[in-house]
């Protein structure tokens, strides 16, 4: 934890200052996209996980200065997670499934500000707000091998097997760019710190619940990759 917070520091004191090699992109649009991609399968003995998750997040922001853009986008995210439960007994076995699938979009608003480390390579520190929609939507099923019956729970799915979830969020991203050409490169958002604010509703009888979380992470296992492209001469 203290060598995150140290690296997180360092770099946000890196923008303090300014720099000789910086372009001046004053008045001009930059087009970004972030892409993540992530897939986990902690199996046991008994039980056998799988879970997989995608997120992207274009966005288009505008150089009020020449390091410091503000801009607008929109978040999306597809998560799906499975499991298997095998229980082990005198009549056979029992394997317990269930399955939940998330979808959720989020429109944002954010500003970055950023700092040349040479030529091609720098630094940034983004600054991201967002409010979202989300559902997850749950599913399970029976299986029991000597008796052969099978039971599928989610063959009529009603409406308090899905939950619905209200996200806002704040954060407070460092960011590496690497220039190729004068207009355009790739990037890498290190995640960093992250305020949550979260409501939600099991079913349509019952109140949104709220939790709030805080979190400080630069695991590389959050990273998100994407490409960058400044419009104009």
């Amino acid at each position: 934890m203290r060598v995150s917070k140290l690296i997180f520091y360092s770099l946000f004191a890196l923008l303090l200052h300014q720099s000789l090699f910086s372009q001046d992109y004053k008045n001009k649009f930059i087009i970004e996209g972030n892409f993540s991609l992530n897939s986990q399968e902690p199996n046991s003995s008994n039980t056998f996980s799988k879970s997989f998750s995608i997120e992207t997040s274009p966005s288009i922001g505008y150089f009020i200065h020449k390091n410091l853009i503000v801009g607008a986008g929109i978040d999306y995210g597809y998560s799906r997670e499975y499991q298997n439960l095998y229980i082990y007994n005198t009549t056979g076995i029992n394997t317990f499934s269930y399955a939940i699938t998330g979808k959720e979009i989020a429109p944002m608003a954010y500003v970055k500000l950023f700092k040349p480390l040479n030529q091609r390579m720098y630094c940034a520190l983004r600054l991201n707000y967002q409010y979202g929609w989300s559902s997850q939507t749950k599913s399970s099923s029976n299986y029991n091998s000597s008796y052969g019956n099978y039971y599928d729970y989610s063959s009529s799915i009603k409406p308090d097997n899905v939950t619905h979830i209200r996200t806002s969020s704040f954060a407070i991203s460092p960011e590496i760019q690497y220039r190729i050409t004068k207009h355009w490169g790739i990037q890498t958002s290190l995640n960093g710190f992250n305020l949550t604010s979260i409501r939600k509703k099991d079913g349509p009888f019952i109140d949104f619940s709220k939790q709030t979380t805080c979190e400080f992470s630069i695991n590389p296992s959050s990273w998100s990759f994407g490409v960058f492209a400044i419009l104009g001469k």
